[in-house]
This record gives structure tokens, sequence and C-alpha cells, in this order.
């Protein structure tokens, strides 16, 4: 009796034992930690646009609604910075990296405008190493990149194109990559301020190798990786998808998704080297510096890993998938301060962002967001159901159908009824002929699109919008400013971001996406006496739509 009681005691114990490291986002103490967390966040002020913006990220992934004060001051502050253009905005990487990914998280299609400004002026930065770091000017490291600034380019150009449909060229992905693989330590780790081998193959020896970085820099490499079409991030936590649903890709789609000249051995050499560094290097409880940096960039890597693994026959090598947020999370529980904060080097208010991001799992959401799975029967994204056709693709983080193969006229006929068998497969001809096609071609159509804008379906009017600026067709200016002023405000903010770019002001006079009437109405007052300044003949209050095919 004794030895069988001592053998139960040893089972309670055994399971206690589990239990005790069970600790998951939804874990009432992790809930609880970052309820304190943000509620010291909305105390707080930060006038710097990256913090701002890493506030309202953290906001916007707890599930506050965008007219949260700290979400709606973020995209004022953002919006007030590109007022003069992407050319012009002089944010530091960091704040333009989290700027796209905060605005990502709130709404791509709503701030597409802004995202497109922040991703061409990632794009416009990108050092001739290929990767990003501090301004030309800098003193002391203005010639060289580095591996903190390039995560947060990476992960913003990322976000863009994945859940806002904003691309970024392939040979800014290559770049990138190849930067990544040049400095990478013989050790397997990454510094600081990468210093590039002469070839890919060869390891120069990187200063200022550490946990943060080598994590920061693996993260980075994983998303390149996807985005050369070499691997596919595919979401892994929190999917109920069955498990015997195995990801499934042609040989022949596989090889026409590959983008790049890099030996794919390369990828697999440095990210298996630096997986065995922070397998070996990488532990919690003896991190001393920018310690909350270093747990959000390590939730980033192993959730990034985990995802990058979800399609491979191979499991995680040495790795209990659940051990590193079990760790992390203990640790943050346990240096989370009274008021909510957590504090290091960065400060209260960003380590505090970082470290309710961490528990979060910030990174797990956006791949469950974005991660594609492909199977026999079509495509699963983030529990959306999947249409009722065999020919299927992603566009704003949502599955839809394949567009339609017609010419633009006919495309713009069925886009008028809801009703046409080729309706869906019509308003997708309509999305890419606003993304892509020539001014000239659009040109042809402004009249029908006008009608489209004013009258037509809701996501229809939409695309209609982006397409008259595509034409930079002064033209279409008059039919905008009506839009303006236009009931629905998704329409209305479309229209007034449509006349920044057109006019080359880059504003909006104010406007935002859920704007007064009052505010509305002054804009196109202010666009009017704009456009009567450069087309004093044309009569605006009683502008004919036909008028602007003539």
């Amino acid at each position: 009796m004794r030895w069988i009681l001592f053998a139960a005691l040893l089972v309670i114990l055994g399971l206690s034992a589990r239990v005790s490291w069970a600790i998951t986002p939804e874990n009432p103490r992790v809930r609880s930690a970052v309820k304190q967390a943000i509620h010291f966040l909305e105390s707080t002020k930060d006038s710097r646009l990256g913090a701002k913006s890493l506030v309202g990220l953290t906001f916007a992934k707890f599930g506050e609604k965008k007219s949260h004060p700290k979400i709606a001051e973020a995209i004022r502050a953002i919006q007030a910075a590109l007022a003069k253009g992407p050319d012009k905005f002089n944010a530091d990487i960091y704040s333009t990296g989290i700027s796209v990914m905060f605005l990502v998280a709130v709404h791509p299609s709503r701030y597409r405008y802004e995202i497109e400004a922040l991703v061409k002026s990632l794009h416009m930065r990108q050092k001739s190493h290929g990767a990003w770091g501090y301004p030309l000017t800098h003193k002391t490291s203005g010639k060289t990149c580095d591996t903190s600034m390039t995560q947060y380019a990476v992960l913003g150009l990322w976000e863009a194109e994945e859940l806002a449909g904003v691309e970024t060229p392939r040979l800014v992905w290559d770049r990138v990559a190849r930067w990544l693989l040049l400095t990478q330590d013989p050790s397997g780790g990454f510094g600081y301020q990468g210093n590039p081998a002469a070839r890919l193959g060869r390891y120069n020896k990187q200063s200022g190798v550490r946990h943060s970085m080598t994590v920061a820099a693996l993260g980075s490499l994983y998303i390149v990786k996807d985005r050369v079409g070499i691997t596919s991030l595919k979401k892994r936590s929190y999917d109920n998808t069955p498990d015997a649903l195995q990801p499934y890709e042609s040989p022949e789609r596989r090889a026409e998704r590959i983008k790049t000249r890099i030996d794919l051995r390369h990828f697999a050499i440095a990210l298996s080297d630096g997986n065995r560094w922070v397998e070996d290097k990488y532990k919690v409880d003896e991190l001393t510096s920018w310690i909350y940096y270093s747990l959000y960039a390590l939730e980033r890597y192993e959730s990034l890993r985990e995802a990058a693994a979800a399609g491979s026959a191979e499991p995680l090598e040495k790795t209990d998938k659940s051990k590193w947020y079990n760790l992390g999370a203990r640790y943050l529980l346990r240096t989370q301060e009274a008021d909510g904060s957590w504090e290091s080097q960065a400060g209260p208010i960003p380590d505090t962002c970082f470290g309710a991001l961490f528990l979060m799992g910030s990174t797990r959401q956006t791949l469950a967001t974005a991660g594609v799975m492909r199977y026999d029967a079509g495509l699963l994204v983030a529990g959306h159901g999947i249409p009722r056709s065999k020919a299927l693709r992603v566009r704003d983080g949502r599955v839809v159908v394949q567009p339609l193969k017609a010419p633009l006229d006919q495309v713009l006929q069925i886009v008028r009824d809801p009703k046409q068998t080729d309706f869906a497969a019509a308003v997708e001809a309509l999305a890419d002929a606003s993304s892509t096609s020539e001014p000239d071609q659009l040109q042809r159509y402004v009249s029908v699109l006008s009608q489209l804008a004013l009258s037509g379906p809701h996501e229809v009017r939409l695309l209609a919008v982006r397409c008259l600026h595509r034409t930079k067709n002064l033209d279409s200016v008059p039919v905008l400013i009506r839009l303006v002023g236009d009931r629905d405000p998704d329409v209305a903010y479309e229209a007034a971001k449509a006349l920044g770019r057109i006019s080359r002001k880059f504003t909006t006079f104010s406007m935002g996406p859920r704007s007064s009437d009052d505010v509305r109405d002054r804009a196109v007052e202010q666009w009017k006496a704009w456009y009567r300044t450069i087309r004093p003949d044309v009569d605006i209050e009683s502008f004919d739509v036909g008028e602007a095919s003539r």
C-alpha cells in the first residue's frame, strides 16, 4: 500500500509539474499581466513616432478598436509625418517598420495609401550593401547596415506584402537575403553592425554577437527565405485544421515560385548553424541588457521557425516547441512592476510593449492571419470559408477567386451587377487593374470608372476610385471631390487619399477614415479651392460625370 501511495504521489507531482509548464497566451495570469501592461500604457506619453506606433500596435494586437485614443493618436502621427510624401519622410527605420506593422494590424485596406508610402520609403533607403541602417550622414555607422534596423524593415515589408498586398520587388528581398547570409559569425550567431564576408560560404568574425541580434537576424532570414519563394510560412498555432491534412504544392509550382539565384544550401546552412547557436546559448534568465527587446525578437524568431517547419516532413530538432514561451512568460510574470510595466535599456514604454507583445503571441497572430496552406481542394486562410471555386488566391488576407481573364471593358460591365455569374472574378480583375494597369489603358474608361465609383457595389466603388487615381488625370478630380463628401466613409477616405496623390500635395486635409460630416465638408471645399487654381474654367458645382471622358 505504501508503494502504491508513493507511486500515486509521484504521478500527481509529475502531472502538477506538467501543468505548471503549460503556459499559453490564454493563461489567466498571462492575460492579467497583459491587461496590467495595457493599463500602464494608457496613462503614458511619448512624442516619438516609433513609440506611438509601437503602443498602437500593442493595443491593436490586444483587440482594441480603431477608435481607441492610443490607436487614433498613432494613425494621426503617421499621416502627419507622411504629409509631404514618402521621399521626404524622415523617421528612422525602426519607426517606419513598426508603423507599417501597426497600420496592417489596424486595417490594411483602409490605410493602404499610408502603407504604400512607408514601404516606398523603405525601398528608397535600402543601402547598397543590401540592408538598412543609420542615415549616410551618421558619423560612425552611416556606411554600414545593422541587424537591428534591418529586422524591422523586413518585418514591415513582409506584413505589407502578405496582408495589405503592397509588394516589394524581388530584388529588394534578394539583396537583403544576401546581406544576412554574408554577415553571420562563424559561431552561427549575428552581431549588431554587419561586417559582410567576401562571398557566400565565407564567414567574417562579427563584433557584438549576442542573443537579441542572433534571433533578429534568423527571424529575418526565415522571412526572406519565404519572400524569395524557397519555403512558405504557414500558420502553426491556434489552428483547428486537422493534422491529417498535409500542405501540398506541385513541383512545377514550386520551381516557378523560387525567385533568387542564391544557392539554397546557403540558407539551409545559415539557419542550421543559427538555430544551433540559439539552442546552445540563448538563456532567458541570463539576459542582462535589452531584455524585453530581446524577448520580443525571440517570440518572432520562434514563431517564424515553427511556421517554416509546418510544411516540412522533418520535425524541429532539439526544440520543445512550447519551452521558449514558458520560459519567457515566466520571466515576464516574475519581473513585471506593480504598475504593470517592464523596463530595461529601451525604457518603460517600449519595454512594456515588447513584454505585452511577447505574452500575446504577436507574431503567431500575424501568421494565423497571413499563413496560407495549399490543399488539393483549395486554400484555407485564418478560418475564412473557401469560395466555391477551384481557382483561388489570397488578396488583402482573404481567400478569393482568381481574376477573370477578360478585356477590361467586359470586366467593367460585369462588376456593375453582383448577380452576374462572374461577378467575384471580375471584381478580382478590377483589383488587379487598380494596382497594375498602365494609366493610358485606364484613361479610356474614366467615364465608366467614375460612374462605378459613384454608384457601384461597395468594393467596386473602392476599386474604381483606385483606378481613377492610377489614371493620374486631372479631369477625374471633380468626381473624386464629390466622393470626398460621400456617405460611405470608406469611399470618402479612399477618394481623399486619391486626391492627395493626384495633386502631389500628399494630404487629406485632416480627413480620416471616420471623420465627421463637418470635417469632410471642409475637405470638399478645400479641394474645390485647390482645383479652381489649376482649372478655373471648370464649373465644379455642375460638373457632369460624362465630361471626365471628354
